[in-house]
C-alpha cells in the first residue's frame, strides 16, 4: 500500500494549547512521509525512487550521477511503469565528513 500525504495544520489538534492562539492561518501543508527502509515512494499522481549514497571524498554532483546512473541499470522503475504516474530519479548523497546532504532529482 503507497503511503498518503497527511495533512498537517488542523486547527481542532491544538484546541486549548497556546499555539491554538498564536497561529493565525491555520494553513494545511502536505507532509510526505519517507520510509528510508524502501527504495520508492508513491503519491496519487507520482513516484519518487531513491538512491542514497555516501561521497566518500568525491564530488557530490559525480556521486550523484552515479547513483541516477545505478537507479537505470538496476530497472528499480520496471514495477511503476504502467502505473501511468509521473516517475522521479532522486539521489541523496550524503557527506562521508558529516558537510551535510545533497540532493539531484531527473526525470525518467
Amino acid at each position: 500500500m503507497a503511503d498518503r500525504f497527511l495533512p498537517i495544520g488542523i486547527q481542532d489538534l491544538f484546541k486549548g494549547l497556546a499555539i491554538e492562539k498564536l497561529e493565525k492561518d491555520w494553513l494545511e501543508y502536505p507532509v510526505i512521509k519517507i520510509s528510508f527502509g524502501r527504495s520508492s515512494y508513491e503519491s496519487h499522481d507520482s513516484v519518487f525512487i531513491f538512491e542514497l549514497k555516501m561521497d566518500k571524498s568525491q564530488p557530490f554532483e559525480q556521486v550523484a550521477e552515479e547513483a541516477l546512473a545505478q537507479i537505470d541499470e538496476n530497472g528499480y522503475s520496471q514495477r511503476f511503469a504502467v502505473s501511468g504516474k509521473t516517475m522521479y530519479k532522486v539521489a541523496l548523497v550524503f557527506s562521508s565528513e558529516g558537510k551535510g546532504l545533497f540532493c539531484k532529482k531527473a526525470n525518467f
